[in-house]
């Protein structure tokens, strides 16, 4: 099923109001390959199972979902004893993130093995 003009525009128009906050964005290549993926999607829509790299892959749920963005700032409040009982004792680190952004407070990366890095991608960029 083709995507209609105005589906198109409400997944880029959320972008757009997006862009200027995501990490990375003052470098150049990051922004770049994001305006070329946005102008190629606002071209295109969605792919669908008649493209052969699709063929297996159902991706008209997400044209049905309201996309709310998440932002580090507004996370809410959890505590280690929140997540205690989904702690595994015999791992080497925990990540915990919430609504897609990494809780470091949360997180446990003291034992991970040398030259192994964890950080958010906003940390990393800068």
């Amino acid at each position: 099923m083709k995507m209609e003009k105005q589906e198109i525009n409400y997944f880029t128009s959320l972008y757009q109001q997006l862009e200027k906050e995501l990490p990375g964005e003052q470098l150049a290549d990051i922004s770049g390959t994001r305006k070329n993926a946005i102008a190629w999607f606002g071209e295109n829509g969605f792919p669908s199972q008649r493209e052969e790299e699709w063929r297996f892959t159902d991706v008209s749920p997400l044209r049905k979902t309201e996309f709310i963005p998440s932002r580090s700032s507004e996370q809410p409040q959890v505590t280690v004893q929140d997540i205690e009982p989904f702690i595994n004792r015999e791992s080497i680190g925990r990540l915990v993130f919430l609504n897609g952004h990494l809780a470091s407070a949360l997180s446990s990366v003291q034992s991970l093995p040398p030259g192994l890095t964890c950080t958010s991608l906003q940390q990393a960029m800068e």
